[in-house]
């Protein structure tokens, strides 16, 4: 059975602030699911449909740096979902071409995933948990 995110986070860190903001919106969050132990490159995702937000701790071989980055990357996730796209659409190909400047793989997720692919990748390199927190608050009426 997959454990809540939380415990993995702890004291006033800002990314603690994001998920359990999540949880108070009804989102289940855990640090491991099948999904991660069958692949070792996935470091988290985001479950639209049963709003489910995962960050795939051992994934991350105990690299903080990569664990705030990927929840900062999901949570933008959860904001477009709320949004029902992207967040900037006007800065769709800018990201694009930023996320593959920045080494993504855009081509691993189906085409119409792309722009909000990249947006994520881009805005959880740019942006820090509390800018994120406020963007779900406001897209989500959270």
């Amino acid at each position: 059975m997959a454990q809540t995110v939380a415990p993995v986070v702890t004291g006033e860190n800002p990314h603690l602030k994001i998920i359990r903001h999540l949880q108070s919106m009804g989102v289940r969050t855990a640090n491991t699911s099948d999904v991660c132990e069958s692949d070792p490159n996935i470091r988290g995702y985001w479950q639209r449909n049963g709003a489910r937000f995962v960050v795939c701790f051992d994934n991350l071989e105990g690299d903080t740096e990569a664990l705030f980055r990927t929840i900062r990357h999901e949570a933008i996730h959860v904001a477009q979902t709320c949004n029902a796209g992207p967040l900037w659409p006007q800065y769709a190909s800018l990201n694009v071409q930023r996320a593959y400047d920045e080494g993504a793989l855009l081509e691993a997720y189906p085409p119409h995933q792309h722009v909000t692919e990249a947006e994520a990748r881009v805005m959880a390199n740019e942006l820090d948990a509390h800018e994120i927190l406020d963007l779900i608050k406001e897209h989500c009426n959270h």
